[in-house]
């Protein structure tokens, strides 16, 4: 069987999309308007959005517990709907959360 081998310089090169002018003027109020605008357009339950910034990230926070392939998928879609209806340049960002882990904790090793 012949290996097929992918150019990851291809992807590593890849141009990725930065925000419009529009959307970097816009105040952080009415980005977050935008988006929860079209959250309510989806009937989309799962997410609440938390910040919107001037350079396309959207911090978001999931409303209920999902498993990882889920909440991935969940996660992609959105992104991808933001992208189209409202700006190539935007990226969707999951909420951060403590480590929940008793063994580590045990151990005294802490994630940042």
């Amino acid at each position: 069987m012949e290996e097929i081998k992918a150019d990851l310089s291809v992807n590593a090169l890849a141009h990725t999309p930065q925000p419009s002018q529009h959307w970097v003027l816009l105040s952080g109020e009415e980005r977050l308007a935008i988006i929860n605008k079209e959250l309510v357009s989806l009937r989309w339950k799962y997410v609440e959005v938390l910040h919107a910034s001037n350079n396309g990230y959207i911090t978001v926070a999931l409303l209920e517990p999902l498993a990882p392939g889920e909440r991935g998928h969940l996660l992609l879609d959105l992104e991808d709907r933001l992208k189209k209806k409202i700006d190539p340049g935007l990226t969707v960002w999951l909420e951060p959360k403590a480590d929940k882990s008793v063994l580590r904790k045990l151990r005294g090793v802490e994630v940042k």
